[in-house]
């Protein structure tokens, strides 16, 4: 199995910002193209937990455990395009032994679009109004090896960017995906309802 697997989707997550859409979202279009190939190419892997283990140590472990040649992070209360899982493997098929494949991101605030964010391990991170351009962070697709030279700081916050400065200087090749298939929606209107599903999953 793991010689065929392509990509290690992997989330470091937390009970109370509740997880599970994304894992679902994931673990249904893993399903779909595994099925469509007749082989498992891409696997997802969780670590979901109360807050006990830190976000980096969780982090060190899933790239441990993942068979896949590449590894992309995702983070526990973001959302994926329908074609997130076929997108990435398309283009890790399409350029073998690339560095990475980044892809763009929208951001949204309440439920409002704030942003387009253009990713690549050329850009700097610079802010405008309605576009942002951000380094490569763990929610790319990287060689799996490049991965696990990195030991994350066992942190809760700001692991994407400790890893974003590390890879800095090591990555030489790179396929890009300009069209956004990652989102992240900061939304205090569904705080509230996230604490109660977090609440419901803790007492199954």
């Amino acid at each position: 199995m793991a010689d065929t697997v392509v990509l290690s989707v992997v989330l470091p997550g937390h009970m109370d910002r509740y997880p599970f859409p994304i894992l679902h979202q994931l673990q249904r279009q893993a399903s779909r193209l595994n099925d469509e190939r007749g082989m498992p190419v891409v696997e997802i892997l969780a670590i979901i937990d109360n807050g006990s283990v830190s976000v980096g140590e969780k982090m060190n472990r899933l790239y441990e455990m993942a068979c896949g040649s590449y590894i992309a992070g995702v983070g526990d209360d973001d959302q994926i395009s329908p074609d997130y899982v076929k997108r990435l493997v398309q283009s890790i098929e399409e350029y073998p032994g690339v560095d990475i494949v980044s892809f763009a991101h929208t951001y949204s605030v309440n439920g409002s679009f704030n942003a387009l964010t253009l990713v690549s391990h050329e850009y700097q991170d610079t802010q405008k109004e309605g576009l942002h351009t951000r380094r490569a962070t763990p929610k790319c697709a990287i060689r799996a090896d490049i991965c696990r030279a990195f030991v994350c700081p066992k942190i809760s916050d700001k692991e994407d960017q400790a890893m974003s400065k590390w890879l800095v200087g090591k990555i030489s090749s790179e396929a890009r995906i300009d069209e956004p298939i990652y989102h992240h929606d900061w939304d205090q209107r569904n705080k509230k309802w996230r604490e109660d599903q977090a609440k419901f999953w803790r007492r199954q």
